[in-house]
This record gives C-alpha cells, structure tokens and sequence, in this order.
C-alpha cells in the first residue's frame, strides 16, 4: 500500500506539472477522433485546432471548453490550403522562401490569413486560449512580430514559445538547434503566457521511453505537445512525407495516466 502511495503522490506530481496537448485537430477525422477520445476521458489540458481544416465541429470544440478544456488556435499556413488566397506550400522549406524572397504584399497577405484563421473561432463562439501554428513557423523573425501582435490585438493570452526544458531533451540536428535558439530569443522579450516543450525532438514519434526520460527533468509547468491519431494506415496514405506514429501517441497520451509511467521513476 505504502509503495501505491508513492507512485500516485508521484503521478499527481508529474501531471500538475505537465499540460498535454493535441494538436492537428480539424486536419483529418482520424485525429479529431483520437482527440476528441482523449478529451472526453480528461487526458488532454488542449487542443490545438488548424481552422483552415476540412473537419472541424465547432459546437463539440465548444462544449469542450465550456466543460474546462483549453482551445488554442494551431496557424497552419504550410501543408493546408490557404483560405483567403489560393495558396498551398508543401513544406516549411517552400514556404520559408518565399516568406524571404516575396515582395511586401505576400506579409500582408499573410496576415489577412492568420486574421482569418483566427477569426473563426470567435464567429463559433469560442475564446482562443492560447495561439501556436503548424511546424513552429510563427518563431521565424518575419512571422514572430505578425503573430505576437495579432494575439495581443486578439486578446490572446498565450503564445507556444517550443524551447525545451533542458539539455536531455534537446536533439542534435540543424533544424532542431536553429528551431532551441529562435525560440530562446522569443522567451527573453515575450510578455505573453508561455512554457517550456515537450515532445519536439520526437515529433511524431515520441514513446514511453522518450517522454519517461525527459519528464525526468521537468521541474515547472511544462507543454507536452503530442498528435494522436487512431488510424496510422489512413495518415500516412494521406500525409505520407510526415512519417509518424499518431497511433503510438495515442496511446501514450493514456499511458501518461497509468501506474507504469509513475513506476518510470522510481
């Protein structure tokens, strides 16, 4: 009984400590599915939802914060279509060029469809808790002052900042670096909410094993951002460039509840 103590006073800790989020929702009714299961059974604390998805149901998303979960618009501008232009970029590295070799008009296109994103969840009635965007492009030193001046204009009160919580999650590539450095660059001048992340150096692929390993370090309250999916066959025929276990994070979302994860520790 003593040693069932411990390791409850141990998980208690460790989910106060730990917000999960699901992002993606609205982008395929696999994810919404899986979300929507993990929300209703209280296992996620967000919802980061792509309004420029085919497949959104406002009213649940609804009913779900008025029921205490957070709602967080998830800015996809690269691999969704565009609503307010006729744009589609296939990846950040497209998009990312012409972000850089686009004459002006581009930013103030850009901005019309970051309004507009953010648009819909009032026109459904819901308050936006929180704003990030697909593949972390608001970080980018041109998207950086458009999105933090839009969730100010917005009455947003917080910003994902994805810089992690220490070295041991830290994962040693160009992209992952450059991504720890802009971000540890936003955090020192940002007045918005923010927390340190989880779950970026395995993207798509994080496991017991991994998130066991760098909760070790966690020691303030901490994002664990995850994209739970419950059909891996149907995603990748769909998003096959991306190369995830959204089935695999579905399940560590419910292990994350269980009395294995809290025994990690010991």
């Amino acid at each position: 009984m003593a040693t069932l103590r411990i390791l409850l006073m141990k998980m208690h800790k460790i989910k106060s400590l730990i917000s999960i989020t699901a992002d993606d929702y609205g982008l395929h009714p696999s994810i919404n599915k899986a979300i929507i299961s993990c929300a209703k059974q209280e296992a996620l604390q967000r919802i980061s939802v792509c309004a420029n998805g085919s497949y959104i149901d406002w009213d649940c998303l609804k009913t779900l914060q008025t029921n205490g979960l957070h709602i967080g618009a998830h800015i996809t501008l690269v691999g969704e279509k565009w609503h307010t232009r006729p744009y589609f970029f296939t990846s950040w590295r497209s998009f990312i060029f012409r972000l850089f070799f686009s004459p002006s008009t581009f930013i103030e296109k850009l901005q019309k469809e970051i309004q507009w994103q953010l648009d819909q969840f009032t026109c459904h009635g819901l308050k936006i808790n929180h704003i990030d965007s697909h593949q972390h492009v608001h970080v980018l030193p041109k998207l950086w002052p458009i999105f933090y001046r839009l969730a100010l204009r917005n009455h947003i009160p917080a910003i994902r900042i994805p810089y992690v919580p220490s070295f041991a999650s830290l994962k040693l590539s160009f992209s992952h670096l450059f991504l720890q450095v802009l971000s540890l660059y936003r955090k020192r001048t940002c007045a918005l909410a923010h927390t340190p992340c989880l779950g970026i150096a395995h993207s798509g692929r994080n496991t017991a094993k991994t998130f066991s390993r760098e909760c070790r370090h966690v020691t303030q309250q901490t994002e664990f951002i995850l994209h739970p999916g419950d059909d891996n066959r149907a995603l990748n025929e769909h998003y096959p460039s991306w190369r995830f276990d959204w089935e695999g994070e579905l399940s560590l979302i419910h292990y994350c509840l269980s009395l294995p994860f809290a025994k990690s520790f010991l």
